[in-house]
């Protein structure tokens, strides 16, 4: 009877120790700052859906701190504001800091979570990220140059004949699956699309309230105020498509994005396409089309292209991290399954990196009509520390390639159509301008090769 006692009284002493130790764990530990937080739902109401980085780095400027925590129905997210804190963090303790949340909707929802970028990072992800690494490194990607410029060619063509077909989607097929594309609406491209909204839609935090409270996933469709999980089961489809296709979505919709915004800046900055050309024409003369070994004549394209990635970054904020351990930076307390979200739009438009930030202008990266290295490069676009895009060495490849190609022998033009909306970053495609040939020569450049 008594030893019955004297066990219970231990079991409740030591839960009781338990719930002390969880408790002083989240009292007397300090977060990073960030908004008032409510009861039980933190930050939720608080969350913007619409250019959410913006939000956030007016928090960081606000609390005057490079990392913000918001609290999201008990989930915990870090935002990290600066380079200097996604360097300290994402890369010095990439050990602690290179795993995926759980991210319930997209992977066990939706069902993406055979892709890469997307998994936890664990042996067989590790193994698959060394063979990937192998085969893209730098002197790697080289082998793939011939298929590129025939792909790039081959859009020349296509701009010409169909001057409303902007894309480049054949570029990332071709290369890497040999897969045929004929047109601007290919299944394949579609496929690009609509892969890249759902993924950018259902890792938002405070998207989908499944993410804090994972068994929400389990009530029925028709449930009322479900509209997450009909959502959920159109979605399906889509990533059995990207699947069945094996297809690359990630890359190719970036690849999309960018060629937007060049074509874009390009007809509402004139001034830079004629300075590109008159590089351009010193070197091919009218003679020919770029090669890759005309990289290191052409550091003006080369800007350009560095100008379009920190201007407009595809992802402005970078697929999320997250923390396998609780640690602390800089005498706040991040705890271990913390959603880590750097800031990428907020890093390339810091004005302590970028002289006004916010005008697009190619020049920054020159000094004396050279590339200047003391400019920070933007490619942070590609992602932080493990968890960095294995493939960037290649889109380099293909954007680079791509612009100078365009410039070569287009205009690109507004036209009557055209209106601010189309400069709008956020604006979908299709837009409004027009695509001519320089010149007669130009054409039959276009047309020969």
């Amino acid at each position: 009877m008594h030893s019955t006692a004297f066990v219970t009284d231990i079991v409740i002493g030591l839960f009781a120790l338990f719930i002390l130790h969880r408790l002083s764990r989240r009292l007397y530990r300090k977060y990073p700052p960030g908004p008032p937080k409510l009861p039980l739902i933190g930050n939720l109401l608080q969350i913007e859906l619409k250019a959410e980085w913006v939000t956030y780095h007016q928090w960081a400027l606000k609390y005057e701190s490079d990392i913000i925590h918001l609290s999201i129905a008990g989930l915990s997210v870090v935002i990290l504001d600066t380079l200097e804190a996604v360097y300290d963090l994402l890369d010095k303790r990439s050990s602690i800091y290179s795993d995926r949340p759980r991210m319930v909707m997209l992977n066990e929802m939706i069902g993406w979570s055979w892709a890469f970028p997307f998994r936890s990072a664990d042996h067989s992800w590790r193994e698959q990220r060394r063979v990937i690494h192998h085969e893209f490194h730098p002197k790697a990607v080289t082998k793939y140059r011939p298929v590129e410029l025939k792909a790039v060619h081959n859009l020349l063509k296509r701009l010409h004949q169909y001057p409303d077909s902007c894309f480049i989607g054949e570029i990332i097929l071709t290369t890497i699956y040999g897969i045929a594309i004929k047109s601007s609406d290919d299944p394949f491209v579609a496929t690009a699309i609509k892969a890249m909204e759902v993924i950018s839609l259902a890792t938002s935090p405070g998207q989908f309230l499944v993410e804090s409270l994972p068994i929400l996933r389990y009530i029925p469709a028709w449930f009322p105020y479900a509209t997450f999980k009909r959502q959920s089961i159109q979605w399906q489809q889509n990533a059995i498509d990207a699947f069945t296709c094996t297809f690359n979505a990630a890359h190719q919709d970036s690849n999309l994005s960018v060629l937007r915004s060049f074509m874009l800046e390009m007809m509402y900055h004139p001034e830079v396409q004629v300075k590109a050309q008159k590089e351009i024409d010193i070197i091919l003369k009218g003679e020919r089309l770029p090669l890759f070994s005309d990289i290191d004549s052409l550091p003006y394209i080369t800007a350009i292209m560095k100008e379009i990635l920190r201007f407009s970054p595809v992802a402005p904020l970078s697929a999320p991290h997250a923390t396998n351990v609780d640690d602390v930076y800089n005498g706040y307390f991040i705890p271990a399954g913390s959603v880590i979200l750097p800031n990428t739009w907020a890093i390339l438009h810091d004005p302590k990196s970028y002289h006004d930030p916010f005008t697009f202008n190619p020049e920054r990266f020159l000094k004396n009509e050279k590339l200047n290295p003391n400019v920070l490069d933007p490619f942070a676009v590609f992602g932080y520390g493990r968890r960095i895009c294995p493939g960037r060495h290649m889109v380099i490849d293909i954007l680079w390639i791509t612009m100078a190609s365009i410039l070569a022998v287009f205009c690109i033009q507004k036209t009557h159509e055209s209106t601010e909306e189309d400069a709008n970053p956020s604006h979908p495609l299709p837009f409004n301008c027009r695509i001519l040939p320089r010149s007669s020569q130009h054409l039959k450049l276009i047309l020969e090769n």
